[in-house]
């Protein structure tokens, strides 16, 4: 018997299989519609254009589930999940009529469906279709996400981690005994009594599994400016739920205007010439911070606001709304320290910005989101910083002009954290994302105001330099025990590096990270045109959706 049902099983596979590769044919020669091989399989892939947000790619399908319930007159409410995901919950007596109209839902075309059986079984992604499903006795909940990209060249973007769900919930009179038992031991019941006027959930979620009848009080829940109903319990804030906004400052320069660079020229001194500080390739752009804002929409739409400072620099594709502010040196230096080219000069004024948010990130325009993240990345819902101390260390002895700025910089951060904490610290920061908390910020420069208006005073990096935000603030909220070490999931790919083409191209392959650094150390004379052409084909290829600040009219400029 249990040869036939392996038999069975096999062919049943089988049968599926060959129904989704019909399924996929069928949208061969469709208008936005084409066939890519994502890992083993061929998928079916939404060509898409303009402006991308995950999150409004996510609320556009809440949205068309809402209206499918409305049109057809059936009750339901929103469930909140983890992970900034949503599901629509419904009475499981109309899983049947629902799936129905979904798979028929031409809005909904090329949308892919993960679905959840009663024995908690997560199969193989399906197209939404008619018919898609066959066995839909046990089927408890599912997911809906599509695979979006831009061109033929760029990466196939999944929408998974934003999925919407669809759940059929039970009643004491509908739910199946195993559900029952499961539900009933989940929620430490022991008489089933206690399921009179309940609603079961068919799946996880953070409050629990069963919801008595004095539980079911009815509310509203905004997800991005829409509102829809929900119960009332779904809207209390959990230890799990980060209670704080976030936001992302960025520090940028064009190295290439003609304005700035007279302005660098005069400036320019030479005192420390072993020290390697002022490189050209440090202000080389390849429009990163296009791209790093791109990567906002598409894997971090949750940032509260955006702030770039800049000495009286824009970006011509820059456009303007009420999430992004343009910073200029002025605005949070004192005069007379001004002009200054010194990013750890920059670095310890950041924390003046005006409206900053108590936890906000800092990025270099290189550094950017290459998966889909939520706060709890980077903060603990109790305000604790997450912190990605890197493996290099800051070296031993006092600083001197014969090492490189960072290894200078991280023996003076050390210093103070010695000196002030106690603590003798030993990791260089990661190039990742920096956690920075205003409160730190204003007590290590009020325990430190000297050295703080030293650095901010010094126009080009030199020995006596602190580094502010990276290695003093990620190893001070450590020792000070408002951070801990983080293993964070980021790449770095040094793009002067010969072997840099071959790394970006297996990081396009498949990589695990969730941010990812496009460092320029050194590029040697003569490749500067290879090594910006190469990191513009990356760029694009990974972010080809515009973001919410780039003008509509703006074409690049190529040298």
């Amino acid at each position: 018997m249990n040869r036939v049902k392996i038999v069975v099983k096999r062919l049943l596979g089988v049968l599926t299989a060959a129904k989704e590769s019909l399924a996929r044919l069928r949208f061969v020669g469709t208008k936005n519609i084409a066939l890519r091989r994502i890992g083993r399989r061929l998928q079916v892939v939404t060509l898409h254009s303009g402006t991308f947000n995950a999150y409004s790619d996510r609320n556009n399908v809440l949205g068309i589930l809402v209206a499918t319930m409305d049109e057809m007159g059936i009750d339901y409410f929103v469930v909140p999940k983890n992970h900034g995901k949503y599901a629509v919950a419904v009475d499981s007596s109309h899983k049947d009529k629902l799936l129905d109209a979904l798979g028929t839902n031409r809005q909904l075309k090329g949308y892919y469906v993960k679905f959840e059986r009663s024995h908690h079984n997560v199969g193989v992604p399906v197209l939404l279709r008619p018919g898609m499903l066959c066995d839909r006795k046990s089927i408890l909940a599912i997911e809906l996400y599509r695979y979006i990209a831009g061109s033929s060249g760029s990466k196939v973007i999944s929408t998974e981690p934003n999925a919407v769900g669809l759940e059929f919930w039970y009643t004491i009179a509908t739910v199946p005994p195993r559900m029952k038992q499961r539900a009933m031991a989940a929620s430490g019941i022991i008489d089933d009594r206690a399921l009179e006027g309940a609603l079961i959930a068919p799946v996880y979620n953070h409050l629990s599994q069963v919801f008595g009848a004095d539980l079911q009080d009815k509310a509203t829940l905004q997800v991005d400016g829409s509102t829809y109903p929900t119960l009332a319990v779904f809207t209390q804030k959990t230890q799990r739920d980060v209670p704080f906004p976030i936001d992302l400052v960025y520090t940028w320069v064009d190295g290439a205007d003609e304005v700035w660079r007279e302005k660098f020229a005069k400036y320019k001194r030479a005192d420390y010439p072993n020290f390697l500080n002022n490189t050209a390739s440090r202000y080389a752009s390849h429009d990163e911070l296009k791209y790093s804002l791109r990567s906002i929409d598409m894997y971090a739409p949750w940032a509260r606001h955006v702030y770039i400072v800049t000495d009286g620099q824009r970006p011509d594709w820059l456009q303007d709304n009420d999430r992004l502010t343009v910073v200029d040196h002025k605005d949070i230096f004192a005069p007379d320290s001004l002009p200054v080219f010194n990013s750890h000069a920059i670095e310890n004024r950041l924390h003046h910005i005006n409206g900053l948010a108590e936890h906000y990130l800092y990025l270099n325009d290189d550094m950017m989101f290459v998966r889909s993240s939520q706060p709890d990345d980077f903060f603990f819902p109790n305000g604790i910083a997450k912190v990605p101390l890197s493996m290099a260390t800051i070296g031993l002895g006092e600083s001197t002009v014969y090492e490189t700025a960072p290894s200078s910089a991280g023996k003076n951060a050390r210093r103070i954290i010695s000196e002030q904490l106690d603590v003798f610290i030993t990791s260089k920061a990661r190039h990742a994302p920096h956690v920075q908390k205003k409160s730190v910020a204003l007590a290590i420069e009020a325990n430190n105001k000297a050295l703080v208006a030293a650095t901010a005073r010094s126009k080009f990096r030199s020995p006596s330099d602190i580094p502010f935000t990276s290695v003093l603030m990620q190893n001070y909220l450590v020792a000070s025990g408002q951070g801990v070490p983080f293993d964070s999931a980021t790449a770095t790919v040094d793009i002067s590096d010969r072997g840099a083409s071959q790394r970006l191209h297996e990081f396009m392959a498949g990589s695990q990270a969730m941010t990812l650094c496009l460092n320029e150390s050194v590029t040697p004379e003569g490749r500067e045109e290879a090594v910006h052409r190469m990191v513009k084909d990356f760029l694009e290829n990974l972010f080809p959706f515009q973001s919410q600040w780039e003008r509509d009219d703006k074409t690049d400029k190529e040298e």
